[in-house]
């Protein structure tokens, strides 16, 4: 979570979701921005994935940042394989698999972490105090941080390696997530159809 106090903005930022850039553009700048590190996701964890709104930020504009629910689970994806190897040394399984257990929420790992790869952003942002949120999406970032003021140019940062986004999926696949990705898909206005996924 960021807050910019100058604009009374409060940046909320999910995981995978450009967090990382956007941190780096707004809190290590001219700009000013603070880094908010809290509770998140789970019991016991702490990290820039804020759930909670401070009270400062009451009364401050409320912007949450998404990301296309299918190419988003590519990246969580990619998290839990790097995770697997360099960190527990193992073989990570398969994104067919990954995509129906988060699918059917079903574990990946069977510990806490969980929850950072089964949540979609609007399980995340359930989670904070109700009201209403304004939206950036990492597609549009820049132009979209413009709107509300902010001028900042945010570069990629902590990006995967991999192959476009669309070639992980196959109908099965898709109809395995449907469920899971049609809440964000909807309420953010994404679509599931892969020709025109970001329209």
């Amino acid at each position: 979570m960021i807050l910019l106090d100058k604009q009374r903005i409060v940046i909320v930022t999910p995981p995978k979701t450009a967090s990382s850039a956007l941190h780096d553009a707004l809190c290590k700048s001219p700009i000013d921005g603070k880094l908010v590190i809290g509770p998140s996701m789970y019991d016991g964890n702490i990290d820039k994935h804020v759930c909670q709104i401070p009270n400062e930020a009451e009364g401050y504009l409320r912007v949450v940042v998404v990301r296309h629910p299918l190419d988003r689970l590519v990246s969580l994806y990619c998290h839990y394989s790097r995770l697997e190897s360099s960190y527990y040394g193992r073989y990570s399984m398969a994104f067919w698999e990954f995509a129906n257990r988060v699918g059917r929420n079903v574990p990946v790992t069977g510990h806490p972490v969980d929850k950072f790869y089964q949540w979609s952003i609007s399980k995340h942002i359930e989670q904070i105090q109700s009201g209403s949120f304004r939206v950036i999406r990492t597609e549009s970032i820049d132009s979209d941080l413009e709107e509300i003021g902010v001028f900042a140019k945010v570069a990629k940062s902590n990006e995967s390696y991999r192959r476009e986004w669309v070639l992980y999926y196959d109908q099965s696949t898709i109809e395995a997530v449907r469920e899971w990705a049609s809440q964000d898909c909807d309420r953010f206005g994404y679509t599931m159809e892969l020709q025109n996924a970001d329209a």
